[in-house]
């Protein structure tokens, strides 16, 4: 069987990470270096679910709210900033 893909709606990105070798991070002037010591702060994140470009919400992140999960994110005050953190205020 050959899927329409088209009248099925389907829309497919893809998502490429590099590593580049700079002096600081893209949005702001923090080093860009890997930290693997201990961390010398924590952010707590809970999953929110929000409404999506179409209109509806993501199912997989209302499952993981109700589970009442969260994220963990190890910081240091020399290489990371309220830019990575989502402080910053536009």
């Amino acid at each position: 069987m050959k899927l329409n893909y088209e009248k099925l709606g389907f829309k497919a990105g893809i998502e490429i990470h590099q590593e580049l070798l700079t002096n600081s991070k893209l949005f702001c002037l923090c080093s860009p270096i890997l930290k693997t010591d201990d961390p010398e702060f924590l952010v707590k994140r809970y999953f929110r679910p929000v409404l999506g470009e179409m209109g509806k919400y993501d199912e997989a992140m209302l499952v993981e709210y109700e589970k009442g999960r969260t994220i963990v994110y190890e910081g240091f005050n020399d290489v990371n900033c309220t830019y990575e953190i989502d402080e910053t205020c536009m």
